[in-house]
């Protein structure tokens, strides 16, 4: 379930390895995005952070926000130079590690270590996390 912070942070991750969870949370936020003349979409791997941020920072158009989606998040490399402070008040940031095919233990160990350094930022700017993994401890029988 998506956090209610998730609803009106500037910032938001959405990760874990269960996809129609994340992407449930991904629709719902983005869908709250007034039209798409104020909605622009990146790949990880398209563009560079900077152009995200100059994107979301850009005024919005016909509605009261700005909003940003960044799919496969993973693919860009850590955020070290990412500065997301100060985002204006209209923005809307949303980052999505969507599953990438780790073909080896150190592809996969990368993007675990990418995964933390985004979502390590991402908490220090006061934005949310929201992590989608279903543990069979916590699954219920019905």
């Amino acid at each position: 379930m998506l956090p209610k912070e998730a609803l009106s942070a500037r910032v938001v991750l959405l990760a874990g390895k269960e996809p129609i969870l994340r992407l449930r949370a991904l629709k719902t936020l983005a869908d709250s995005a007034d039209d798409d003349f104020d909605r622009q979409n990146f790949d990880g791997d398209q563009g560079s952070p900077s152009d995200w941020l100059a994107a979301v920072g850009t005024a919005p158009f016909l509605a009261e926000h700005r909003t940003v989606v960044v799919r496969h998040l993973l693919r860009a490399d850590s955020p070290n130079a990412l500065a997301i402070k100060g985002l204006p008040s209209y923005s809307k940031l949303i980052l999505v590690a969507d599953d990438e095919s780790a073909t080896s233990v150190d592809a996969e160990q990368k993007f675990d270590r990418r995964l933390t350094a985004w979502s390590k930022l991402v908490k220090s700017e006061g934005g949310c996390v929201a992590i989608f993994d279903v543990s069979p401890n916590k699954v219920k029988e019905t």
